[in-house]
């Protein structure tokens, strides 16, 4: 069972949250009133998404013009969203104090006087979350009232069936369009389904080390990362008991560094690695393209060190590739780029004779490395960091000729 002694008054209250917003139309704020209706949502969506402000000034900023006017219904909804969202962001990243100023000043914004309930106040001051940024309000709340809306559309019946049964609510989480919410939406399955889902907001930095350092613990083989943490605590429990974190000790130290395969059957090695600069979500949330799917590709390049883009021109495959190799060296000055054509051959690329000036002023040839050659002799100077060698246009190269029989 995923739900912790320690994030009890966070389940309490995410509890009633369920009761008010999810199977009624309800408030957790004041119990009683209409504000996760339909009606607000729909007004809340027009104001939020439809009229999203594009400029640059500071999100509260912003938000306050977006809902000047609105009646205060949707105002307290998103005060209550933004509770939501604020709920998984740890003390490190935001303390409890500045998201309490930053729901106050948002149900300010509205005629009516609300004051937010105690309880709510005490598990502002946790966050579950293992990530340490708020930077993503905005994806995470578009998100947030994408979902409510589709929630509010099922029926009475498919909405008791999705609180009754983990696995079929999170495919329907997983089908809400995303943009960029991975964390307001692993988030949601903790909230909703605390017995089954793991208080962890990030797949790659957690979720998956985790499935991976314990993999053997798993016992039905699956895709899905959270049903292999579900099998692993299950495993797990029989040692630690049902209330470990994964992030605490001493679980957090086993998985959290990089794992080599065990050599000849030994021990398994665990080696430092410095990890990339900035978080892949975020580099996802600036090319607009999904974390999973770069997720992937980093997979693939450490599995099988190369991938292959392809797709029509024009649509940025070598925009994402520098942008993603240079997230990986964690340095541009050690990505390097080569255009193929019809006439480039081994002698452009690895090696080769080119005319070069002698004394006496003759003509003479010597021997000159190609971008590959380079590269990797960077890549044996400095063994502890990571070089990528990007090849555009390597559809026109004649592959034989360029790389060698």
């Amino acid at each position: 069972m995923a739900r912790l002694s320690k994030y009890r008054v966070v389940n309490e209250v995410a509890e009633k949250w369920v009761n008010a917003a999810l199977k009624t139309d309800g408030s957790l704020f004041t119990p009683g009133a209409e504000i996760w209706s339909k009606r607000q949502l729909d007004e809340l969506n027009r104001r939020f998404i439809d009229g999203a402000d594009e400029g640059r000034d500071p999100f509260l900023t912003k938000l306050e013009r977006q809902l000047e006017g609105a009646n205060p219904a949707v105002v307290q909804l998103m005060a209550e969203m933004l509770f939501v969202v604020h709920l998984a962001v740890q003390e490190k990243a935001l303390k409890g104090t500045t998201k309490r100023r930053h729901l106050e000043l948002v149900l300010g914004w509205s005629a009516d006087s609300v004051s937010i309930p105690e309880d709510c106040v005490a598990a502002l001051d946790i966050g579950f979350g293992d990530h340490l940024t708020n930077r993503f309000r905005f994806q995470e709340i578009r998100f947030m009232i994408r979902f409510a809306r589709e929630w509010k559309a099922l029926s009475e019946e498919e909405r008791e069936g999705l609180l009754d049964d983990p696995w079929k609510f999170k495919d329907t989480v997983w089908n809400v369009r995303l943009e960029s919410a991975f964390i307001q939406r692993n988030a949601l399955l903790y909230l909703v389904h605390p017995d089954t889902f793991e208080p962890i907001t990030l797949n790659r930095k957690s979720k998956r080390p985790i499935a991976e350092f314990y993999s053997e613990h798993t016992s039905e083989p699956t895709d899905d990362l959270d049903r292999r943490l579900a099998q692993i605590r299950q495993a797990l429990s029989r040692e630690y008991g049902s209330d470990f974190d994964f992030r605490d000790e001493p679980l957090n130290s086993q998985w959290s560094l990089p794992v080599d395969p065990p050599p000849n059957g030994g021990e398994r090695k665990r080696e430092t690695q410095t990890d990339p600069p900035g978080s892949l979500d975020q580099l996802a949330e600036e090319l607009l393209i999904p974390e999973n799917i770069l997720d992937r590709i980093v997979r693939l390049l450490e599995y099988r060190r190369q991938v292959i883009f392809y797709g029509p021109p024009g649509t940025g495959k070598t925009y994402v590739a520098r942008k993603l190799a240079a997230h990986l060296s964690g340095d541009k000055d050690r990505v390097r780029l080569v255009q193929f054509h019809p006439s480039y051959s081994y002698e452009d690329f690895v090696e080769g004779y080119r005319p070069a000036p002698v004394e006496g002023g003759m003509g003479g040839f010597e021997l000159r490395e190609g971008p590959l050659k380079q590269i990797a002799e960077k890549a044996r100077n400095e063994r502890e960091q990571r070089f990528v060698l990007i090849i555009d246009e390597i559809n026109r190269g004649n592959l034989s000729k360029v790389l060698g029989e």
